[in-house]
């Protein structure tokens, strides 16, 4: 049997960069005041492709807070499989996470301990 060709036009964006950009806008901004257009910029997609690749808002955003979610249990996991003390290893962890949460002029995390209803 051929080898059947992808539909449409190939994907000029990378998935992965596109979610750590809509989550950062929706840090920026919270759920409720990100617009599409708002994500369309800071993804650098238009809305359809927004659509088409990740569905709509509320898909978007949960698929960037279960990234966060995954990206949080790897550093986690990391940190604690060193060889070390839990309490050295703890302190690591509580190191690296308040790290990122003050990385940049946002502070991160809170915008997905409240998801969209």
């Amino acid at each position: 049997m051929p080898a059947t060709k992808p539909r449409g036009r190939p994907r000029r964006y990378d998935p992965d960069t596109a979610l750590e950009h809509a989550r950062d806008t929706f840090w920026r901004t919270g759920y409720a005041a990100t617009s599409m257009d708002d994500l369309a910029a800071a993804m650098g997609m238009n809305r359809p492709s927004i659509y088409a690749g990740f569905g709509d808002k509320r898909a978007l955003y949960l698929a960037a807070a279960a990234r966060y979610a995954a990206d949080s249990r790897a550093m986690l996991a990391a940190e604690l499989a060193k060889p070390r003390s839990l309490r050295a290893g703890l302190r690591a962890v509580y190191r690296r996470a308040t790290a990122f949460y003050l990385l940049g002029t946002t502070r991160r995390g809170a915008a997905f301990w409240s998801a969209p209803r």
